[in-house]
């Protein structure tokens, strides 16, 4: 598409994206933490690869039946459907249940005061689910990727809209958007900007910290039946699927002399392409149908108007690796055993949370600043031995950080974590590995693994999963 016009006035545009990087000020506190954690239900059985689980089914045991059911017999949980008629079940602790496009379960937890707190209503909400599918011999699975099926052996469980134009987009791009979709499971972070100075070290932070992240926590060194040659394939997937929206806007501007992160942001979001006219453009047939935001903008579109509703709508479709909305959204971990999620959302929160670990952190850090994409590319291939000095200062760093709601037995959990894995070069997906002999495994040693790892959190030394 040839531009004919001049862009138009784009404050509007650009008032909304500044929204996006502070905390509202009516808050009561600037310290809320909020977590969305993935799980994917999967039909147990003795074989070597378990059976994906429909949303709905005919028989009505889909996990969208099944909760429905539960939410007939407890005050936890109601069924309230989105305007648009998306599923969702809203919790009596302010969360909600949700579904993803490749059928997973997503539990995002209310804003909580102390980290405490989020893992108690995850975990408390987490139970509800796992037991609404007991009866029917559905398991839980914890991680980073879906190991045992492909993006066709899945097939798009959840048929709304968005994610019917999500998914012919992507598969115009290659593979990995679809695995995405479909396959992947994360855990998110969601923390306060507070006011502007601290906001702007929080972001900054924040994304220096995605690659360490990654290199601690990955999880998901098996995908398509088989063992990858990464540590977070999950990340990889990510990295690939679309260059335009995701990883890091301006990595090689995240220390500004000012404070400008809105316009770098801004930059990203008009420069991106958008799904809604690659879907259009597909519908009429044409095939010059990868427009950014600007480029339609400046363009005489035949059918389609942009304004700040497909505007917001397209910023939402944004996918960097740590995400402005209202506050910080770290979207960087690949989904956790169950029994090691804790201690990523206690390690962000210590580091964001305590001035002193904060400049830290940035001061070890910024030298790496123009690195981060190939650093996450490293992560994800060799874990915690990608950069082991750097991975480990920052750990201690968030141990010994003052954050006042760090508890005891939270931060025993984390050095439990740091002593078996991280001081030893390791990480989840090192143990994964060593489970099965680099093999995949099968849903009953995967389970196995699980209570290996819980056993090491056992009582009286830890209890907060009891």
């Amino acid at each position: 598409m040839t531009p004919k016009k001049t862009l138009p006035d784009l404050k509007e545009y650009r008032d909304y994206v500044s929204t996006l990087f502070s905390t509202d000020p009516v808050s009561d506190h600037k310290q809320s933490i909020g977590l969305e954690l993935e799980l994917l239900p999967l039909k147990n059985s003795d074989k070597q690869t378990p059976t994906p689980v429909a949303i709905t089914g005919e028989a009505e045991n889909g996990t969208l039946d099944l909760l429905k059911k539960t939410a007939e017999t407890t005050s936890e949980l109601v069924f309230s459907p989105r305007e648009d008629g998306t599923p969702q079940f809203a919790s009596s602790s302010g969360g909600n249940i949700t579904f993803e496009p490749g059928g997973q379960v997503e539990y995002s937890s209310s804003a909580c005061f102390s980290p405490e707190e989020a893992i108690s209503e995850t975990v408390k909400h987490v139970d509800i689910v796992s037991n609404s599918f007991r009866d029917e011999m559905i398991l839980m699975f914890h991680g980073g990727m879906n190991p045992w099926h492909t993006i066709s052996e899945v097939g798009l469980k959840m048929q709304k809209s968005r994610y019917l134009e999500m998914d012919r987009y992507f598969q115009d791009l290659g593979p990995y958007g679809q695995e995405m979709m479909r396959l992947t499971l994360s855990l998110q972070i969601n923390l306060d900007f507070a006011n502007q100075d601290t906001g702007k070290q929080r972001w900054i932070a924040s994304n220096l910290l995605a690659p360490i992240m990654c290199a601690i926590f990955g999880n998901s060194p098996f995908a398509h039946h088989h063992r990858t040659d990464f540590e977070s394939y999950r990340s990889i997937i990510w990295q690939n699927m679309d260059h335009c929206r995701t990883g890091f806007p301006s990595p090689e501007k995240l220390l500004p002399s000012d404070n400008d992160s809105v316009d770098r942001y801004f930059a990203y979001a008009l420069d991106a392409y958008v799904i809604k006219l690659h879907h259009d453009a597909l519908q009429h047939g044409e095939k010059d149908s990868l427009i950014s935001f600007r480029e339609w903008l400046a363009s005489d579109h035949p059918r389609l108007h942009p304004d700040i509703a497909a505007w917001k709508n397209h910023v939402n479709l944004l996918f960097p690796e740590v995400r402005p909305k209202g506050f910080i959204e770290f979207r960087t971990l690949d989904g956790p055993s169950r029994s090691w999620w804790t201690v990523p959302v206690m390690l962000l929160t210590a580091i964001l949370y305590d001035h002193s670990a904060l400049k830290q952190v940035i001061t070890l850090l910024s030298p790496q600043s123009d690195s981060l994409g190939k650093m996450l590319r490293k992560a994800s291939e060799a874990g915690v031995s990608a950069f082991p000095d750097l991975v480990k200062k920052v750990f201690r760093i968030g141990l010994n950080s003052d954050y006042t709601l760090f508890t005891p037995e939270l931060r025993d959990h984390c050095e439990r974590f740091y002593t078996n894995l991280t001081n030893r070069d390791r990480n989840p997906a090192d143990d994964l590995l060593d489970s099965n002999d680099g093999k995949i495994l099968t849903p009953i040693q995967f389970q196995d693994h699980e209570q290996r790892s819980m056993d090491i959190l056992a009582p009286p030394g830890f209890t907060i999963f009891t």
